[in-house]
């Protein structure tokens, strides 16, 4: 059975934005790299599982000095003359050279993205940013409390002093998940969703300082309606379904920093 991002109806739909929140949210979170943290036109930025190369023209249109990277030669990607071709959990690429990583629901695909999470760090200049999207399973453990976007309902609390004791309580989780056997890389997003908190604790342990946390579980309802509609099954991209959690599936979107060496000694 080929993987959802393979099949010809589910890229009709996505219009070469394979994931929830296409165009528009990358664009949102691009703001949100500049607005907030800093991010300027002419960066560097690498787009890591970059697929069709629709965020890389993007990133492209918006100043940056961009690249993408992908296993796989797709012909948007390769056409911006812009495209390595990699393992995105290793990027065979110098330490400390990129401004900027995006990442955009290919973590959870990975056997072991903590792992993937510290190779990606080693690849950021000291103060350098992921931004990143990908699936959560909403358990009813405790959520980091999102800074904006649309939400899921009442079980996503504002209340910013849960974010701290969701953060610790994942922790665990996150070290004790290690990575899965090669042979168990997931087929779909699915398969390697995980707590909102356990995904920010891996970010954590990589390295990375959250500066940013919004849920944007509405945008995977609404590709999960745009499938339905247009005759593919949503099942088979987890919209709305549950997951190896027994729970609900969200979307989540970080903006994480690589503290300099001084800001993770305390200094």
């Amino acid at each position: 059975m080929s993987a959802l991002w393979e099949r010809e109806d589910f890229r009709r739909v996505t219009e070469g934005a394979w994931r929830p929140g296409g165009e528009a949210l990358t664009r949102r979170g691009l703001a949100l790299c500049r607005t907030r943290c800093g991010l300027a036109p002419g960066a560097l930025v690498l787009d890591l599982g970059c697929g069709q190369g629709a965020s890389l023209r993007l990133l492209l249109r918006e100043g940056y000095r961009a690249w993408g990277l992908d296993r796989t030669p797709q012909p948007g990607a390769a056409a911006t003359g812009r495209l390595f071709l990699a393992d995105a959990a290793r990027p065979p690429l110098a330490a400390a050279v990129l401004d900027a990583v995006l990442c955009e629901c290919v973590l959870s695909l990975l056997p072991d993205p903590a792992a993937a999470l510290r190779a990606w760090t080693r690849l950021l200049r000291p103060g350098g940013l992921l931004l990143l999207s990908d699936l959560t399973v909403r358990n009813g453990a405790a959520q980091p409390a999102p800074d904006a976007g649309p939400g899921c309902g009442p079980d996503f609390s504002s209340r910013v002093g849960e974010n701290a004791v969701a953060v610790a309580g994942a922790a665990q989780a996150a070290a004790s998940a290690g990575p899965r056997p090669a042979a168990a890389a997931p087929r779909s997003c699915r398969a390697g969703a995980r707590p909102a908190g356990v995904w920010q604790a891996m970010l954590a342990a990589a390295g990375l300082r959250v500066e940013v946390y919004e849920d944007h579980c509405r945008a995977l309802a609404e590709l999960a309606a745009r499938l339905a509609w247009y005759g593919a099954a949503p099942r088979s991209c987890a919209c709305g379904a549950s997951g190896p959690a027994a729970g609900p599936l969200g979307y989540g979107l970080w903006i994480a920093r690589k503290d300099a060496p001084a800001e993770r000694r305390g200094v």
